[in-house]
């Protein structure tokens, strides 16, 4: 099965999962990964190299004359073997996503994406939401009620959260995005999006030719559940016969409230 190789110069004898995330490689990794010494590398220096998911153990190591190599940063190279397939996303699933949606990127293949900003389609007149990553429970009064996301999700919250503030506050420009978000900040934010359910960074989604720029608005889009707001616009603006804007607004994004989970 196809996957990634990491190399991390300097290093003497296998990495633990800790040395790993110093790198900048613990995106790539839930458990210590298959690691051989090499005595050189993408950069000439010696290192370790290292097995990515779904990489066979068998025959690792470097090796220039049918691998290709990128730096990463820190010390450490992303690579992969040219005499396999490229990897998709059934080779980098995390074992168990998120729930979400599959968006088509750049080398053809359907992605999953979490949903953070989860949309609570039942309403006529609005369109409540709640928070659909993992939150830890939480005591009110003997009740047992949905506390704050799970710091490992905090960030990915954010992200949905300032997209949808972006999008629905009207400042979506066709041309370069949202003005909350910069060329580079889309890209950041839909390589965050990705990782939560692959084994996969911003070195890795580059190889892979995922993204442009449209690539990372329909990441984003899938993150607040826009197609689910937008199949509950397509049925307002229809039962409205064709104006689906919210009373005051004229972005076509109704006042939302937050829901509890389901």
């Amino acid at each position: 099965m196809p996957g990634f190789l990491y190399f991390v110069d300097g290093a003497t004898r296998p990495l633990s999962l800790e040395q790993l995330q110093a790198a900048g490689l613990g995106h790539a990794f839930e458990t210590r990964p298959a690691q051989v010494v090499a005595n050189k590398g993408p950069s000439g220096a010696p290192g370790v190299v290292i097995a990515g998911r779904g990489v066979e153990t068998a025959a690792l190591g470097y090796y220039p004359q049918r691998q290709r190599w990128a730096g990463c940063g820190l010390g450490a190279s992303v690579g992969l073997d040219n005499s396999l397939p490229l990897p998709g996303p059934g080779d980098l699933l995390r074992p168990s996503p998120l729930r979400g949606h599959e968006v088509t990127l750049g080398d053809g293949n359907a992605w999953l994406i979490p949903v953070a900003r989860a949309t609570v389609d039942a309403l006529e007149d609005a369109l409540p939401y709640y928070c659909a990553l993992p939150c830890a429970s939480q005591l009110e009064e003997g009740e047992w009620v949905p506390g704050e996301v799970f710091p490992e999700y905090e960030e990915l919250w954010g992200l949905a959260l300032k997209w949808w503030d972006a999008i629905a506050g009207a400042v979506l420009d066709a041309d370069s995005g949202s003005a909350m978000f910069d060329f580079g900040d889309m890209h950041s934010a839909a390589v965050k999006a990705l990782a939560a359910s692959y084994f996969i960074g911003a070195h890795e989604a580059a190889l892979l030719r995922l993204l442009s720029g449209p690539h990372c608005r329909l990441i984003l889009d899938a993150l607040v559940d826009m197609p689910v707001v937008t199949r509950w616009l397509e049925k307002k603006d229809g039962a409205q016969g064709g104006s689906s804007s919210a009373p005051g607004r004229s972005d076509g994004f109704p006042t939302t409230t937050p829901a509890s989970p389901t």
